[in-house]
Order: structure tokens, then sequence, then C-alpha cells
């Protein structure tokens, strides 16, 4: 089985660009870095996904892996739309430095 059968579903990832509206204001925007990416989506079950009590509330930390073929250039700073939901990047691992695939951690924004 190849790598590339692994990769069952799609996802978008975007990069934070700032921009200047017609009022000269600069303004944060997200733009496609990469569309349609093949890839697989691993939910993670760690330490750091149970729930946490913080200012007396219970929060759950949904955390995944992401794999995909290598692409270059995506980063902390961006962000991954899967499945109609929000992910912040956490880390982007490149394995062995093969330049092969990359695992991409990421915890939903909700």
């Amino acid at each position: 089985m190849s790598f590339r059968s692994l990769l069952n579903k799609r996802c978008d990832v975007e990069q934070v660009t700032d921009t200047i509206d017609a009022y000269g204001t600069s303004t944060r925007a997200w733009a496609i870095r990469h569309r349609s990416l093949a890839c697989r989506v691993i939910p993670l079950n760690r330490a750091d996904s149970v729930e946490q009590s913080i200012r007396d509330k219970e929060s759950v930390k949904r955390l995944v892996k992401i794999m995909t073929e290598y692409k270059s250039g995506i980063t902390e700073t961006d962000r991954i739309l899967f499945s109609s939901s929000y992910y912040h990047i956490k880390l982007v691992r490149n394995p062995g430095n093969m330049h092969h695939h990359l695992e991409i951690e990421c915890e939903l924004i909700e």
C-alpha cells in the first residue's frame, strides 16, 4: 500500500496576509496557500487533549495530526480548513528531513 493511498481526505491550508482596505487601514485576512490537499486526519489522544479546568470551566482541546505529502512553506502561523472546521497549526514535522511527507499537529479553533 502506497503512502498516497492512505490520504483519504482533503483540506485547505490558509496563510494570514496583511492587506490595505479602501480606507488605508491594515487588515488581516486569510488566503489559500494549498487548496484541496490530500490528507489523512488522525485524532490525538494525549494528555494535553484531555479535559482541563480553566477558570472553573471545563474545556477540551481537540487535537489532530494531519498527514500530507510534502509541501513547502507550511508553518505554525497557518491554519487548516477541514470538514468545515478550522484548525490552528501547532507543529509541522518533516520526518527525517526527507521531504516525503509532513506530519502537522493541529488544535481545533472554537
